[in-house]
């Protein structure tokens, strides 16, 4: 245990999660992409994430949260704690902090958006306008409210002065690793697929193309899934004749993922964006950022200038659009990436390492600690 650590309390969750496991033959609670698009699965999801259900149906639970606030507060008392971190999701956590946050004026309360709560593309909630004004109410406690891009930093219903910048970095261990030669020129993707708002049509038909005018032999060429939506992913193949160079893998461990991603030559990235909405940056462009392999980002929708920046700045890879005049441009720097594995066994690819390092946790952290140092001399 950290020295640091006093004492670790684990408090048990009863939400929708733990009954499916309960009644899951698998011992699983994930929900495959298919079932998630019937009307009563989108339902049901935005409602447990909607006031005043998510406080019964959430991640979580009301039995957690009454749980979850009784223990913080012997633990306060106990160790004369100051500081109170809580992360959405679950937005239960948001809850407790508040509750805390009223019983213990004290405490610097940092509340955290790994997502938005309330997302305008995804449409998420059964009453937005509601739930952001609930979402106000109960940040004007928190000291910080962080998130991961200034995109998302726009959209949270908190004071903008109150508002910092805490980044999915990249831990400092991910940096040491380096692309595999392959026998293959192979393209992977890892994680879940939203089809709704993510298109890989562009590409898919690109590499269809260059096999079927022989730019790309059909025996060089591999195509590989990790994640829980193999379903979506396999659709995408047969639809345009690539099932027999791809392999849907299915849910792996982390270290599988992160494993696969430097044993490929192209990592995929798709991602979305809307003038509602830009700046989704998940943990896992970072983890393709540090693979040692370029990715190939394509973003579904308006032009993301910080998704651009990340990648294109660091050396990462590229980004396009899910335009059609993208297309040429998709399937030169597919043969781009091909000319060199045939010559090396790797794509080439160059990461500017000292722009890396500003993505780093360590790097992170320390800007934060200064936020903090600054808002504690305010407070």
């Amino acid at each position: 245990m950290h020295p640091n650590v006093q004492e670790i309390v684990t408090v048990p969750a009863w939400d929708w999660r733990t009954l499916r496991l309960q009644l899951s033959k698998n011992g699983s609670t994930v929900v495959n992409q298919r079932t998630k698009e019937t009307s009563w699965s989108q339902w049901l999801i935005r409602a447990q994430d909607s006031f005043p259900l998510s406080l019964l149906l959430g991640d979580g639970g009301l039995v957690y949260i009454i749980r979850a606030y009784w223990r913080a507060c012997r633990l306060i008392r106990k160790n004369s704690i100051h500081y109170l971190f809580s992360s959405y999701r679950p937005y239960a956590d948001h809850w407790v902090g508040y509750l805390l946050k009223l019983r213990f004026p004290h405490l610097f309360w940092i509340a955290d958006f790994r997502d938005l709560h309330v997302d305008p593309t995804r449409r998420n909630v059964l009453w937005p306008h509601l739930q952001n004004r609930i979402d106000q109410w109960l940040l004007r406690k928190a000291t910080i409210v962080t998130t991961v891009s200034q995109g998302l930093a726009d959209k949270l219903p908190a004071e903008p002065n109150r508002i910092h910048i805490l980044r999915n970095a990249i831990p400092k261990n991910l940096l040491e690793r380096r692309a595999k030669n392959t026998k293959k020129f192979t393209i992977t993707y890892t994680g879940a697929i939203y089809p709704a708002l993510q298109k890989a049509n562009l590409l898919l038909q690109a590499l269809s193309d260059l096999l079927s005018k022989q730019h790309l032999a059909p025996d060089h060429l591999q195509l590989i899934y990790l994640g829980k939506d193999g379903s979506v992913w396999d659709g995408w193949m047969q639809q345009y004749r690539l099932s027999s160079y791809s392999f849907n893998c299915g849910e792996l461990s982390r270290e599988s993922a992160l494993a696969q991603q430097s044993a490929s030559s192209i990592n995929l990235l798709l991602s979305w964006s809307s003038p509602e909405l830009t700046g989704i940056l998940t943990s896992k462009i970072y983890e393709y950022l540090s693979s040692g392999v370029p990715t190939l980002t394509i973003i579904n929708g308006s032009r993301d200038i910080e998704l651009e920046k990340l990648i294109e700045t660091t050396g990462g890879g590229r980004v396009f659009y899910s335009q059609p005049e993208q297309s040429r441009a998709i399937k030169q720097y597919l043969l781009e990436c091909y000319d060199e594995w045939k010559k090396k066994g790797v794509a080439d690819h160059e990461v500017n390492p000292q722009k890396l390092q500003e993505y780093t946790w360590p790097e992170q952290v320390k800007k934060f600690r200064n936020r903090l140092a600054l808002r504690t001399i305010m407070v």
